[in-house]
């Protein structure tokens, strides 16, 4: 004899189903309405306070297919109050913007235009770099198109989890390394990784792909060179002979004994930068890279990096 099926959990009711379950005559709409009419409510008597870096960040890349919809709570005096989009709807009327295109709740109480509110903004799931990266691809955006072109003609190819073999998660890491030099330091990275550390797990983690890029940016001009680098101030023939001696992985342990040696809290590629430098000189007395890596604004970083020059590298 069969036994009887355990009866189904019931379904967890949607955000919009819980907020109205005690209020069946609640209703919604989309429709465009005046921004002059919305306001801006204050639960408990409060203001909720507009953020200025938010609004600027919005019209200084405004893009009205981007802009998400508001969402808005229409009281029983018919006055409209904003749940959700203070910053985008200021951002519009800077714009000179009379309209926005809403949805429009009413027939909630304030308490439940409260509870709408609260789950609007209670950490958002936000979509990770990588989805959006791929998006961008097949939008067209010639920049994401260029580095992976880059990245699969160096034999690679991007890997959400970055667990297969040649596979790069950190694209975020690859679109700052474009930022410094474009698709020809992406190529220079990737070409040296692939001749020195191409099976090591570290090789393609953001810090090293960010910190060779820092590195070669620094101390690189646009000379060639048979290996594939692009040569300067630099023996790119050393280099490769340096990092092969020093596994991508010793390279992000002597970052953190810099970190801590020197009480450096900055980005780890500028370490990874100085790391690679002190091994590229060790022993070395002609030709020797000085001087600090540039930092992301293109300009050359400071301060603790001098105390570093003439010193053998850190150990791991």
């Amino acid at each position: 004899m069969s036994k009887p099926r355990k009866p189904r959990k019931p379904r967890k009711p949607s955000l919009d189903r819980r907020v109205l379950s005690t209020h069946q005559e609640g209703a919604r709409e989309y429709a465009y309405v005046n921004i002059a009419d919305l306001r801006v409510p204050g639960f408990e008597g409060g203001q909720r306070v507009l953020k200025e870096p938010m609004v600027e960040k919005i019209v200084a890349n405004f893009e009205e297919a981007r802009l998400l919809t508001i969402v808005i709570w229409r009281r029983d005096d018919g006055t409209l109050w904003i749940i959700d989009g203070q910053h985008r709807v200021e951002a519009l009327r800077r714009l000179g913007h009379s309209v926005v295109f809403a949805d429009i709740r009413s027939g909630i109480t304030e308490e439940q235009a409260a509870y709408l509110f609260w789950h609007l903004n209670d950490d958002p799931v936000r979509v990770g770099e990588f989805d959006k990266f791929l998006a961008r691809i097949k939008s067209g955006d010639p920049v994401a198109i260029s580095i992976q072109n880059v990245v699969v003609e160096r034999g690679f190819h991007l890997d959400r989890h970055g667990r297969a073999i040649h596979g790069i998660a950190a694209v975020r890491a690859v679109e700052t390394v474009h930022e410094r030099g474009g698709s020809a330091l992406i190529a220079d990275v990737l070409t040296a990784i692939s001749q020195t550390w191409r099976v090591d797990p570290k090789a393609l983690t953001a810090p090293i792909l960010t910190g060779v890029g820092t590195f070669l940016d620094t101390w690189q001009d646009a000379a060639g060179y048979d290996t594939g680098l692009r040569g300067g101030p630099l023996d790119p023939v050393r280099l490769l002979d340096t990092m092969a001696a020093a596994p991508a992985t010793e390279i992000e342990q002597r970052q953190r004994a810099y970190a801590a040696e020197y009480g450096h809290t900055g980005h780890s590629e500028s370490r990874i930068a100085i790391v690679l430098r002190d091994l590229y000189n060790n022993g070395r007395r002609i030709r020797r890279l000085k001087g600090a890596p540039k930092g992301r604004s293109g300009r050359r970083g400071g301060g603790w990096v001098k105390n570093t020059w003439g010193k053998k590298p850190v150990a791991p």
